[in-house]
């Protein structure tokens, strides 16, 4: 009943993510304010970036896959930051949690160390600014170059494997390309594997 109620909400308030639109522009120009001009760190090293709101039919997606309500969604405005190291990235969490210290900062996510059931890794903070929650998503390059793969194949396979709906042969390599990206930001050795569309070329 109630994702029904939060979905009967959406089709009512249409433009929900429209509401949330200042709120990202506010998240993301403090963020770029505070990193490449206050701090003085070059767009190269640290890149701030707004993440694309979501679509009415991705927080129907979510409201129907977590069972939640419409006011608990947290990602609906967000922004990205992609920086080069994990050093660099716990610098980055904690400068984000001092600077909006007054805006009920807190890390919401973070799947660093061990990465979630389908593999992602990353650092998400939620703020609350004009009433409206932002999340803040801080990935390091092998982290992001992750999340933007699983992208580009679920749109040439029409799958989700971001939310583990897919070819079991795709969500395996996604979780190995995962752990060897994470070989990679600890400065270990590593090697990625051939994903299912090499091993096709090769049959």
């Amino acid at each position: 009943m109630t994702a029904n109620r939060s979905l009967i909400a959406i089709a009512r308030s249409s433009p929900t993510t429209a509401w949330h639109y200042p709120a990202l522009r506010h998240g993301q120009e403090r963020l770029k304010r505070l990193f490449h001009k206050k701090i003085g760190i070059e767009p190269a090293i640290i890149d701030v970036g707004a993440r694309p709101l979501k679509t009415e039919a991705a927080i129907t997606a979510k409201l129907v896959r977590e069972r939640t309500r419409l006011s608990r969604i947290q990602d609906i405005a967000g922004s990205r930051i992609t920086v080069p190291t994990l050093a660099i990235q716990d610098a980055a969490i904690d400068i984000v949690m001092e600077h909006f210290g007054k805006c009920s900062p807190r890390i919401a996510r973070d799947s660093r160390e061990v990465a979630d059931q389908y593999g992602y890794r990353a650092s998400h903070l939620v703020v609350t600014l004009d009433g409206r929650f932002v999340e803040i998503q801080i990935r390091t390059v092998a982290q992001n170059a992750w999340a933007q793969i699983v992208e580009s194949v679920d749109e040439v396979l029409g799958s989700d494997l971001k939310h583990g709906r897919g070819p079991a042969d795709w969500l395996e390599w996604f979780h190995q390309l995962s752990d060897e990206l994470r070989k990679r930001d600890l400065g270990e050795p590593f090697q990625l594997p051939p994903s299912p569309f090499d091993r096709e070329s090769t049959e």
